[in-house]
């Protein structure tokens, strides 16, 4: 048996990453428990995830014992418990409430059309976090848009390009059935909003071993060259019909998030 620390979150990364990492290198069927297990954030979240699908995915059992309501409602709110055995957890509320624009569930990406709904999700939860933004206002008569469509569109381009760019460079070099895992959340207690971005594949630095723009041997190194136009291309995976545009993506995203600053 597993026992879950009392938070798994990016400010326990370290932790987190550890428990997750056992989690996978089980060899047989996997029993938790969580009866400490206090607080569970997005990074937290798609990494248990991953680690449970994959484990399902080969047959193996997963069984949580011991959750508290509150975490216990909470994940199970978030959409982490599919395929998972829950024993001996404290019975929760089966109300399920709308929370478009303050969360994104657990969300699993296996091509471009679930990446870019999964970008739309995540940026009607980011724009939700705006304050005084209007959902109901009506459209501008000269442009059509309105207030959250602004602010909106540029987030969901950026998030759409990180998310194909993240199941892209998985999949690659021997890495052709690698997933991504997303979720985000929004915590009005800190005015902050948390987004994590888990994947099973291959990762930059293999994606781009012998680029011959890469100049380190470490993942930073990668997404640093990944970030020059041209150098990311995926024209040979085929997830794309027009590759006129292909290899600028993270270049954009990134001038996008440098404009954003000012």
């Amino acid at each position: 048996m597993i026992r879950l620390p009392t938070f798994l979150s990016a400010r326990s990364c370290g932790q987190t990453i550890s428990i997750c990492r056992a989690i996978q290198a089980a060899e047989d069927d996997v029993v938790l428990d969580a009866s400490g297990l206090k607080f569970v954030d997005p990074f937290g979240l798609t990494l248990l995830g991953a680690g449970f699908q994959e484990l399902i995915t080969w047959g193996q059992r997963v069984v949580v014992h011991g959750l508290s309501a509150d975490v216990g409602g909470y994940l199970r709110r978030m959409d982490l418990f599919a395929g998972v055995e829950l024993r001996d957890c404290a019975p929760v509320m089966t109300r399920r409430r709308n929370r478009q624009d303050a969360l994104v569930e657990l969300t699993c990406i296996l091509d471009r059309d679930t990446a870019s709904d999964a970008a739309g999700r995540l940026t009607n939860a980011l724009v939700g976090a705006v304050p005084g933004v209007d959902r109901d206002e009506a459209p501008d008569q000269m442009t059509g848009l309105t207030e959250v469509d602004r602010l909106g569109m540029p987030i969901q381009y950026v998030l759409s390009e990180l998310l194909e760019n993240a199941l892209t460079h998985a999949r690659r070099v021997g890495y052709q059935g690698a997933r991504v895992w997303v979720a985000g959340q929004y915590y009005p207690t800190n005015d902050l909003v948390r987004l994590a971005v888990t994947d099973n594949g291959c990762g930059f630095l293999a994606t781009l071993r012998n680029h011959p723009d890469l100049r380190g041997e470490t993942h930073r190194d990668a997404i640093l060259t990944a970030m020059k136009p041209r150098v990311s291309c995926n024209r040979d995976l085929g997830l794309r019909e027009d590759t006129t545009n292909e290899g600028v993506g993270l270049t954009t995203v990134l001038r996008r998030a440098r404009a954003a600053r000012h």
